[in-house]
């Protein structure tokens, strides 16, 4: 499970990640990597973190609330 609260550290230092932080989705083994964090600006959720990462290949690119990204889904990979 990935420790929400590095990922909170690394988006209070508001400034963007100097390395990415390797991720891979435990039921598909899918890689990943987180490229930046962001604010929610709906109303429902306003304010609210959102993890940006992107695949290996750079083809697709996924907004997740950080509550959903810490749930157990992911683990960081070196």
């Amino acid at each position: 499970m990935i420790n929400k609260q590095k990922l909170i550290e690394l988006d209070a230092l508001k400034t963007p990640l100097d390395e990415y932080v390797y991720v891979r989705h435990k039921k598909r083994g899918t890689k990943y990597h987180i490229e930046m964090f962001v604010k929610n600006a709906t109303n429902e959720r306003d304010g609210e973190t959102l993890v940006i990462y992107s695949d290996e290949n750079w083809d697709n690119t996924w907004a997740r609330e950080i509550n959903e990204f810490c749930d157990g889904r992911f683990e960081i990979i070196d």
